[in-house]
Parts: C-alpha cells; structure tokens; sequence
C-alpha cells in the first residue's frame, strides 16, 4: 500500500515492474489459498477460483486505491498527459463510477465467505487510508464508498444491522467523520479561491523534495553525520557507554568537522543522536544495549507474539496488537528518540500483552 500511494516518485517503468511484481504476488497468494482451501485438483475449478479472486483484488484496486497518478502512467503509455488534463480526469471519474457499481453488485450478491473476506479487505484498505481521507474532495467520496461496501458485507438481506456489526459500522463512520468534518471549511474556501494553483504549488514543492534526496544520499545529512560520530564514541566506551544523558556533553569531542556545515554553518551541541539505538550503544555500551533489547524488551514480545498461534483466546488478539504497536516504536526510533509520551504508550504496549499472556495461561482464559 505505501508503493502503491507513492507511486507518483517513481518513473513509469518502475511503475510497470511495481505492477508485475505485484501481480505476481497475488497469483502466488491466490495460489497457495486454493491449495489450502480447496481439495479439487481440476484445472477448471482453479481457473474459476483464479477469475473470482482476481475480479476482487481488481475491483478493490480500482475503486478504493485508484489514483489521478495512476491513471498519467497508464496514459502517459500511449499519449502523453499532464496531471490535471480533462481526459485524465475523465477516466479516472469513469473508471471509479464503474467499479464501484460493479462491486456493490458482486458484494450484495456473494455468498458469506466472500462477503468476510471482502469485509476484512476493505477495513486494511480503509484504516491504511485514513490519514488520506481528507487530502481531496475524491478521497472524501472513497472513503463512503468504503463506508457502502462495509454496509453490504455486514448486513444480512432482509434484515437491519444488529449487535456487533450495527457498532462497527457506526463507530466507523463517526471516526470518519471526526476527520472530515474540520477540513470541509477550508477545502470550500479553497474551491473558491483557484484550488487548482494551490495544488500545482503543493505538488510543485512536493517534487523538490523529492529530487532533494538524491543530494541526501550522496553529500549526507547532519543527522548522518551524528551517527557517523557514535562508530568510534561505541569503540571507546563500548563496555559501560559514557553514561546515561551524557550526549551534550561528550559529542563535541566526536563531532565531525563537516557536521557544521551540514548544519547550516552551526555547530549545535545536539542532546541526542536522532537514533535511539546508537544513542544507547554510546551511552549504556554494547552489553547493556543487548540486555535491554534483547531480553528485557524482546523476550516479552517474542513471548506475546507467540501467544497468537498457541493459543485460541480471543484475547490474543488485544496482545497482538499491543506488540504491533510497541514494534513500530522500535521502528521508528531508528531516525529519531524516545520521549515521555511515546515511552509511555511503549511500556504499556508491552506491559499490558505480556499481562494478557499470563492471564490466558494461568487462568484459561477463552
């Protein structure tokens, strides 16, 4: 999904290879799927299993992730177009109108098995895009058409939402909604004020930034330069580290001489390394940096992801997903450092799923 929103970075072949590769994919996944699920071997019940699948993954692509970038390459093939060309807009609009009829019809008419599966599909599609919802009055429209396709999967023909499904679908749409509604001002003003401006401007400094990573990559950046500078500050206190919050006061004496310049002309003393892990080696030292990653965080997530294909408590779902958000943290300190308010939730991430794993096993908890 984030190759497929980024795809205006790339050139049109990478854009092609990205397809192929994905298709290949799918076709993998669709086959290992009919394998498991199914024990006929005849080829025309893959064939038709194969065609099923492929209509689904079509049919959710072009009406919940398509974008107006997509549709330039695929037009740039045969002609060339520009972004806010009338064609483009028109096939776009086209193609949308057109999926989205076509899978309103195959999902109120599939059995309940695709309904699951289309059901689950579209909340991974829905919930990967929520911080999208509201980059146009487009976006705005999938995500109630999301809303539409989740209404025909949950509802029973004849019979209102009840329980569970009434809730989601609800919480749903004010979750939405809380997005939505703050930034409907704004874009009105904006359609009376030549949007089209302000997007070429938006999309204009998008692409300098871009292109900016390119000098990134080969001349560095200051924060590079800070982890470049913990390398020989591991190898001097690689035992003990210098010290816990001793970044201030030990980096003028690792500092690089290109780091000013990178800096802008200004040697600033920074406080931390912009990588947690880095910072650790240099101030806690090697032995202290494995202890508390690998054992004193990594055994009570090893121990709770584990707990998933052990044990069928539902609970284990909770605890998979308080690892998943305590992985991401440690993921995302690898170009910035842990503060009061992400520690917090990260402690508590892996305090309540290893909680939750010695509640399901000394008490059977189902």
């Amino acid at each position: 999904l984030v190759a497929i929103f980024n795809i205006h970075t790339i050139s049109t072949f990478a854009y092609s290879l990205l397809m192929i590769l994905l298709g290949g994919c799918l076709t993998i996944l669709f086959l290992l799927e009919h394998f498991e699920t199914s024990s006929s071997k005849k080829s025309a019940d893959l064939i038709a299993f194969f065609q099923n699948k492929w209509s689904d993954a079509v049919l959710l692509f072009t009406s919940f992730l398509l974008t107006r970038h997509h549709i330039v390459s695929l037009i740039s093939i045969i002609t060339p177009a520009a972004y806010y060309d009338k064609k483009v807009s028109l096939v776009f609009i086209l193609i949308s109108l057109i999926s989205n009829a076509a899978l309103f019809h195959r999902t109120y008419h599939s059995n309940a098995g695709t309904k699951k599966t289309l059901l689950k599909l579209t909340l991974i599609i829905l919930f990967a895009k929520l911080q999208f919802i509201t980059d146009s009055y487009f976006t705005i429209y999938q995500f109630f058409m999301m809303l539409m396709c989740l209404y025909l999967c949950l509802k029973t023909p004849g019979k209102p939402l009840v329980n569970h499904s009434f809730w989601l679908f609800n919480y749903i749409i004010i979750f939405g909604l809380i997005l939505i509604i703050p930034v409907v001002p704004g874009k009105l003003r904006d359609t009376l004020n030549s949007p089209l401006n302000q997007d070429i401007i938006a999309k204009d400094l998008a692409q300098e930034r871009i292109k900016s990573y390119k000098s990134v990559a080969i001349e560095g950046t200051a924060r590079t330069s800070m982890w470049r500078s913990s390398i020989p500050w591991t190898k001097d206190y690689w035992l003990l580290g210098s010290g816990l919050d001793t970044i201030k006061y030990m980096y003028p004496v690792y500092r690089e001489s290109v780091y000013g310049i990178l800096e802008g002309g200004h040697n600033f003393t920074p406080d931390r390394l912009h990588n947690e892990y880095l910072n650790s080696l240099a101030t806690r030292g090697i032995p202290s940096t494995l202890i508390y990653y690998l054992l004193i965080i990594g055994l009570p997530l090893f121990y709770s992801i584990r707990l998933f294909y052990t044990s069928s408590s539902s609970f284990r779902l909770i605890s998979i997903g308080c690892s998943a958000g305590a992985l991401i943290y440690l993921g995302q300190v690898l170009f910035n450092f842990g503060v009061v308010a992400t520690l917090v939730l990260f402690y508590f991430c892996i305090g309540l799923s290893l909680s939750i794993k010695t509640i399901i096993e000394r008490e059977g908890v189902q």
